[in-house]
């Protein structure tokens, strides 16, 4: 299984301990790379990433796993609670990577107004004290 992170999943940001759960770290490896057809936002405390065209480009992290297929539902299951794929925050989509397709949690809701960024890393880096007035947007649910 492949998996594109870019914000809170990535290795030393807050969520990312979710791989060391069922010891999942151990069977996976990860590289960073730059991605085309991805757009980064900054939605609140996260990013929100919506499917580009190929002239978009957003540094990501790609975690291939080797897992059963129980531990690969079980991660899953997890990382949809964790995105709200439920509630119509996220959905599951795959994107094309220089390795083959992979599983990346894109964002549902409007982005008008939202920072666009590159690389989610960087962009906290550079505004760690910085207050963003992200606008009021109505979360539209993911079909």
């Amino acid at each position: 299984m492949r998996l594109i992170v870019y914000g809170t999943l990535r290795k030393g940001e807050e969520l990312n301990w979710v791989f060391s759960w069922a010891s999942v770290q151990h069977l996976s490896k990860f590289e960073t790379m730059e991605i085309s057809g991805l757009r980064l936002y900054v939605v609140g405390d996260c990013p929100g990433a919506k499917i580009g065209s190929k002239g978009d480009k957003a540094i990501v992290e790609l975690w291939e796993f080797s897992l059963s297929k129980t531990r690969e539902a079980s991660l899953l299951e997890m990382l949809d609670r964790m995105e709200g794929v439920d509630y119509g925050l996220y959905k599951r989509n795959y994107i094309d990577t220089p390795k083959g397709k992979a599983l990346v949690y894109t964002y549902c809701g409007n982005v008008r107004g939202c920072p666009q960024i590159k690389d989610w890393k960087e962009w906290q880096n550079s505004n760690k004290n910085k207050k963003i007035n992200i606008p009021n947007s109505k979360i539209v649910i993911c079909k």
